[in-house]
């Protein structure tokens, strides 16, 4: 229905009354709108005051609320701490495990390279023993002969 009013209204009155009116709407909408932001900003800025006077008059509020803090921070820095040793911990446990498996490594090769030393006592005895026989070395053991 005040759609129909308004669009009558439009074709009966002149351009340049519609006009005045929009003109007139939207500066009373734009300064109520700017009114309720001036009021809220006032309301944020006088809560502001508010406590800040409130924070002044009570010493023991800011020394609550500094206590406060640094409970916050002290849980925060246990945390903290707590995972650090964690951390330490897995990594302590990985170079013991790769220290042990060095070491395994170590003991395998010294093993090895007694063997070797075995080994070439063998064939030296051997060669030894081919020369005793007038035999080359490589007849006397049966190992192939490398020619280098």
């Amino acid at each position: 229905m005040r759609q129909f009013l308004l669009n009558i209204a439009k074709r009966v009155l002149p351009d340049p009354f519609v006009d005045w009116y929009r003109r007139r709407r939207a500066m009373r909408r734009y300064l109520r709108d700017i009114g309720y932001e001036l009021y809220d900003r006032q309301v944020r800025l006088d809560l502001e005051d508010l406590e800040g006077r409130i924070a002044a008059r009570r010493h023991g509020f800011t020394e609550q609320l500094t206590k406060d803090i640094l409970e916050r921070t002290d849980l925060i820095l246990q945390e903290l701490d707590r995972r650090i040793q964690g951390v330490e911990a897995r990594h302590g446990n990985e170079l013991r495990r790769l220290r042990e498996e060095v070491e395994a490594l170590q003991d395998e090769l010294s093993h090895l390279r007694n063997d070797a030393g075995a080994v070439e006592g063998v064939e030296g005895a051997s060669a030894n023993g081919a020369a005793a026989t007038g035999r080359p070395a490589t007849e006397a053991t049966g190992a192939p002969a490398t020619h280098g």
